[in-house]
């Protein structure tokens, strides 16, 4: 028999060559696994071995190796396997030994070269160097870990970088594997060595699985649905001492995600302990932040970000601190915490530095450690800009109008003030405290004003003003008559009056209900908002009773008059002219206009000056027949001379008085 790996001295020059090819591994940014199928009755096996033996020596504490040793029953009667090896080797349609599963990618056999010559890069290794080169979608640590006689207990801790970028339950399943391994297991190996197969009597045999935590093909954890980090399993695994080398063995752990298919398509990160002997028989007390990651960049938009901590030996809290100067000096960022993630509301301070976060025992600052550096952008500022109400605005009381704005930089959307102001911002009015939007339907107080704002301010104090706008208060009307009422002559001309107040807009519309089709038809549209009173010339000739007349403004407002009726027999009331007159005439404080009326009419006085220009409207309404006075203020008419017009019904008639002083 020929003695240990001496028969093949070639290959450890072999191995030592390959560390010059491999990319330095301060360039590797996690983990690679490679688990290995072999056994000692295989020939071909120390190839295999050799190979992961170059691959440990290329890329040192970068690469996980699990040597599965099988298969258990006749024929092979493999000395070395686990219960569990079969069903590693059945999951990924191994046809051949030695195989292996570089990340739990497709189970690749035989590689190597028969006549003592392996083929490098093998490709093995191509695929392990390329994953270990991939930024991890995970923090990935074997933690808390102890040793006694007869067992191993430790703490995986998996903490996503980017939960945007993690597959959910629904379409994948995420899953640890958790291994002891020996290393130096003397035993004797088959070997081809070409032209003479032969066997080694003292074959190192390394990375040889002894015991499985939970399940090989994986134990289920999950990332979407967990509400603290890092997510923590524990895995109690016993060490049979009798028949093992406790100095040679090790923790060996990694992640993956599995999704709806036969084969594992993400690997996400592996870990290794030293031999268990070195471990304590009790976790220290310890404490290490774990996110912000390394060389993570923040925007300057944020205004708060996620601290991950996770904590050993019974520490349950967090003392917070950053520094911005390489650790020199340090700000307090909380006092005490148990909450992972921890939100960091960024202070201005932060911004535009590599920063660092230290996390330490409150109850003992000395059980300390610093995370890795990461910048944050110098800060975005803070903006709020309100598009609506907009400079000008019109807005009605008791209407519905969108308050909206825009945002941009670092603020405070989980809390927005809108309030309003109508004395040009000397005080405001609290309108909604909103979250996460940037609109609210607001109805229109009753405050009407022409200095009105709207503004929006963040939790921090950060405002967004309007533009001035108007609150004008909903228009009336009232008093809507037709001269004549209740009973017109048909097709003779009529006066519609009526009295408003409040904004009305800038036109009005005059419709008649026609009772026969229940419609209303148009007397006039579009006529100027200043006017109350209108000569309706086109009164219908068609006798019936239930006419209404609506005057509608353009705000909205509207009024309507009491039914009457059109027929043969109104009345049309005439003045007795002869017996009207200003009593007294010159006017110098106050006089009457006495009249007479042969029947019941609606009635209005109306003053105009020289030069026809409406002074004075007094509206009477309807009046009985006979006698009437009418006063006449003459304290408010400037000396001169002025007409009146006495109008009842569809008649009128004309007078002159004047003023003196």
């Amino acid at each position: 028999m020929k003695t240990t790996r001496v028969v093949l001295a070639a290959l450890a020059v072999l191995a030592l060559s390959v560390i010059s090819l491999s990319n330095a591994s301060a360039q590797f940014q996690r983990h690679a696994l490679i688990e290995e199928g072999t056994g000692v009755w295989c020939g071909y096996c120390p190839y295999g071995a050799f190979t992961i033996d170059s691959m440990v020596a290329a890329m040192g504490d970068n690469l996980v190796a699990i040597s599965w040793h099988g298969p258990i029953g006749a024929p092979y009667s493999e000395p070395l396997g686990t219960h569990a090896q079969d069903t590693i080797a059945s999951f990924d349609n191994v046809t051949g030994y030695p195989w292996a599963s570089p990340g739990r990618t497709e189970a690749m056999c035989g590689a190597y070269e028969q006549g003592g010559q392996l083929d490098w890069p093998n490709p093995w290794y191509t695929i392990a160097e390329s994953q270990a080169l991939e930024a991890p979608l995970v923090d990935f640590r074997v933690v808390n870990a102890v040793y006694s006689s007869h067992a191993v207990d430790f703490d995986l801790d998996i903490t996503p970088f980017d939960l945007s970028q993690m597959p959910t339950e629904d379409t994948a399943k995420y899953l640890t594997v958790a291994v002891l391994t020996e290393d130096g297991i003397v035993e004797s190996q088959h070997i081809y060595d070409d032209p003479n197969e032969t066997d080694i009597s003292d074959f190192r045999h390394e990375n040889v699985a002894r015991a499985v935590g939970g399940k090989v093909l994986g134990d289920l954890f999950t990332i979407k649905t967990a509400k603290t980090w890092p997510i923590r399993k524990h895995y109690h695994i016993a060490v049979n001492t009798s028949l093992w080398n406790a100095d040679s063995i090790r923790i060996k752990a990694f992640a993956v995600f599995k999704g709806n298919k036969s084969t594992f398509e993400t690997y996400l990160d592996a870990g290794q302990t030293g031999y268990i002997t070195k471990l304590p028989s009790t976790a220290p007390p310890a404490i290490w932040p774990i996110l912000p990651a390394k060389d993570a960049s923040i925007s300057g938009d944020s205004i708060e970000i996620p601290i991950v901590w996770a904590a050993g030996g019974g520490v349950s809290s967090a003392a917070l601190d950053y520094s911005i100067d390489g650790g020199t000096t340090w700000l307090s960022i909380v006092a005490s915490t148990s909450a992972s993630p921890y939100e960091w509301q960024l202070p201005d301070t932060a911004y535009g530095h590599q920063v660092m976060v230290r996390a330490s025992n409150p109850s003992n600052l000395a059980i300390t450690s610093i995370g890795p550096a990461f910048s944050i952008a110098p800060k975005t500022p803070a903006i709020i800009t309100v598009s609506s109400p907009m400079a000008n605005d019109s807005l009605l009381v008791g209407t519905t109008h969108a308050v909206a704005f825009s945002v941009s930089g670092p603020v405070s959307e989980s809390s927005l003030l809108l309030e309003y102001s109508t004395d040009s911002m000397a005080t405001w009015n609290t309108i909604a405290t909103i979250a996460n939007k940037t609109s609210y339907n607001w109805v229109i107080p009753e405050a009407p004003s022409m200095t009105a704002f709207a503004r929006v301010t963040d939790a921090k104090g950060v405002v967004g003003e309007s533009g001035m706008f108007s609150i004008l208060d909903s228009g009336t009307v009232t008093n809507v008559t037709v001269g004549g009422a209740p009973n017109l002559p048909p097709a003779t001309p009529e006066t519609i009056s009526w009295n408003v107040t409040g904004y009305l807009g800038e036109s009005v519309n005059l419709d008649y209900l026609d009772p026969a089709t229940q419609q209303y038809q148009t007397i006039a549209h579009g006529l100027s908002a200043a006017i109350t009173s209108y000569d309706w010339t086109s009164v219908p000739s068609t006798e019936q009773s239930g006419y209404i007349i609506r005057v509608k403004y353009a705000s909205g407002a509207m009024g309507s008059s009491a039914p009457f009726s059109i027929s043969a027999s109104g009345v049309t009331p005439n003045v007795a002219d002869a017996g009207m007159s200003v009593v007294p005439d010159p006017v110098a404080a106050t006089s009457s206009l006495r009249f007479s009326l042969d029947a019941g009419a609606n009635v209005t006085l109306v003053v105009r000056d020289q030069l026809g220009r409406e002074i004075v409207r007094i509206p009477e309404g309807m009046l009985a027949a006979g006698n009437h006075e009418i006063t006449l203020d003459g304290t408010k008419l400037a000396a001169g001379a002025y007409e009146y017009q006495l109008l009842a019904g569809s008649k009128s008639t004309l007078g002159k008085f004047s003023v003196v002083r």
